[in-house]
């Protein structure tokens, strides 16, 4: 069953979608604290929100809202900085991106982001290690995102492509049997002409000499059968080579 379609071509989906990108971008917030990070409060949460909200419009426009989002994290960052992960949110247009065949944005903008957090990191004095570490299940996350839409995106032109030889097969068998049916009229009509429509032209002729050579004096019912005969074949032979004509113009234009 189709799922109804509201404004924007937002659906159920999509909502569920952000909900849950919503959930666990507020459980980072709530856990995402460390060195220059912002007091968890009201503004904190307001923020895990907001920037959740393009997801709603992620399938009409994919390579907007992953700009968008990548925007959004940027700002987070630099208003009201709580140390979460970007692939919570990125992750969805990350993969739509891939799927719609963008693929070097699809990799491009969140390797930014993730070069980005990985200095801003590392300059507040974590040790690399831990800040590898930290950051090792969102590379994680947004590999097997784009790996998983270059895939689909694989599997849907492989679907359209044999869609498209399927109907042009279709279309050829069409117009083979089109073509053998015009063969098969031309044949018919051939036939005809070389059996039928020659038979009934000798009886005509045969009829009229018949009429030609045969005096008055003969048995009259006998003159007008010949006569019934003559003008019943040049009628039947008439009326063929309409038939015969069709037949051809039919075979023309198939």
């Amino acid at each position: 069953m189709d799922q109804k379609a509201w404004p924007l071509d937002i659906r159920v989906s999509d909502l569920v979608t952000v909900a849950i990108v919503i959930a666990v971008i507020e459980l980072n917030v709530a856990v995402g604290g460390g060195a220059g990070a912002a007091p968890l409060d009201a503004l904190s949460w307001t923020l895990g929100a907001v920037i959740a909200l393009p997801l709603l419009v992620h399938r009409r426009w994919p390579r907007a809202v992953l700009l968008i989002t990548f925007a959004s994290m940027i700002l987070f960052y630099l208003v009201h900085r709580r140390n979460i992960s970007p692939a919570p949110l990125m992750v969805v247009p990350t993969y739509d991106v891939a799927v719609a065949g963008y693929l070097a944005l699809a990799i491009t903008v969140p390797m930014v982001i993730m070069v980005a957090g990985l200095f801003a990191v590392g300059l507040s004095g974590t040790p690399l290690v831990d800040v590898l570490a930290d950051f090792l299940p969102s590379f994680v996350i947004f590999i097997l995102a784009v790996a998983l839409g270059e895939v689909v995106r694989g599997r849907r032109a492989l679907a359209a492509e044999t869609a498209r030889r399927l109907e042009l097969a279709e279309e050829e068998q069409r117009s083979a049997a089109a073509r053998l049916l015009a063969e098969e009229r031309l044949r018919i009509a051939r036939e005809l002409h070389d059996t039928v429509a020659h038979s009934m032209a000798t009886i005509t002729v045969q009829a009229g000499s018949a009429l030609h050579v045969l005096s008055a004096a003969h048995d009259g019912a006998v003159r007008e059968a010949l006569v019934n005969i003559r003008e019943t074949s040049k009628s039947a032979l008439g009326e063929m080579r309409a038939v015969l004509g069709q037949l051809r113009e039919g075979a023309g234009a198939g």
